[in-house]
């Protein structure tokens, strides 16, 4: 029995990420009815922020990092994720944008092969073609709709692309930087940019909306407190993790497991139903996603043990 957990750390760890991550959309949507959108990134990375940070610097420190601006860069393109996909999910259904983060891996394809220089294949270039299909229908859903309140919100849907194309960035650059920057140092520089250009514009909002603090209600508390603390602090340290120490391949996997847990999440805590044009569109995403990220057999148990060596 040992030694098969022991053998699978890297799918537990997998499934995991992802369960915590499919959350995050539900919860988002939760609180956000009640806190503005830029306090409640905000207070979420200072929540996660409090617990990081200190353990950063008391390893690391920010003194002993090279070439700091670069890190700097990377963390701007999460912190526009995390911005972006706050105003997206307020409108748009947390299904759809948890589905449309199951993209990510072809839009990395596509970066990597101009950043890091990876190869594209016929097989991959028909997988972005079919995934980019899927994606536009679910983009516009509320157009095919007709109004179906589980059809989304079409701004809703296109900030929330916007918010995965900047993740893909931050996917990308971390992995090209990964020998560079330790997964604690990436998290924790990814947090403070995000805090500090949070908090230069809350001033704004605050103008829009004073003493919002007086009307929040236990749920929405709770969704704060679960975003900021399990779907921040946690979860992006451990796909920092995943990234570094278990492959591209095996940290795709997560993308590929959260629209799954998300569509529960949503069901039991907003009521959310799935309709023929979300599940098609799923279903051409993630084909298109299987065929960009497939790994011939032989090269993929070679994988496969490098990442369980790695986690252990």
């Amino acid at each position: 029995m040992k030694d098969w957990l022991k053998r699978n750390q890297s799918l537990f760890l997998i499934v995991f990420i992802a369960f915590i991550g499919s959350g995050m959309s539900p919860f988002i949507k939760v609180s956000a009815k009640e806190i503005p959108p830029i306090f409640f990134t905000l207070i979420r990375f200072l929540l996660a922020g409090v617990i990081l940070l200190p353990l950063f610097i008391r390893k690391e420190s920010f003194k002993k990092i090279k070439n700091p601006q670069t890190l700097a860069l990377i963390a701007i393109f999460g912190a526009g994720n995390v911005a972006i996909s706050v105003f997206g999910i307020k409108l748009t259904t947390a299904s759809i944008s948890q589905t449309l983060y199951a993209v990510v891996p072809i839009f990395a394809g596509i970066l990597s092969y101009f950043i890091l220089k990876e190869r594209l294949n016929n097989r991959k270039i028909f997988g972005m073609f079919l995934g980019f299909s899927g994606v536009l229908l679910i983009i516009f859903l509320p157009v095919l709709g007709k109004g179906s309140p589980f059809s989304g919100n079409l701004l809703g849907n296109f900030l929330v692309m916007i918010a995965v194309a900047s993740f893909s960035f931050y996917t990308v650059l971390s992995k090209k930087f990964q020998k560079d920057y330790s997964p604690l140092a990436l998290t924790s520089m990814f947090i403070l940019i995000t805090i500090l250009t949070q908090a230069i514009i809350s001033p704004i909002e605050l103008r829009a909306h004073p003493l919002w603090w007086q009307h929040i209600s236990m749920m929405a508390i709770i969704g704060l407190l679960y975003v900021g603390i399990i779907g921040t602090a946690f979860y992006y340290l451990l796909y920092q993790y995943a990234i570094k120490r278990a492959t591209p391949v095996v940290a795709s996997m997560v993308l590929y497991l959260q629209p799954i847990f998300s569509f529960v999440w949503a069901f039991f805590l907003l009521g959310e139903k799935l309709t023929a044009s979300l599940i098609f569109g799923v279903i051409l995403t993630f084909i298109g996603v299987a065929f960009v990220t497939y790994i011939p057999k032989k090269e993929g148990n070679s994988l496969n043990k490098q990442a369980a060596q790695a986690i252990e």
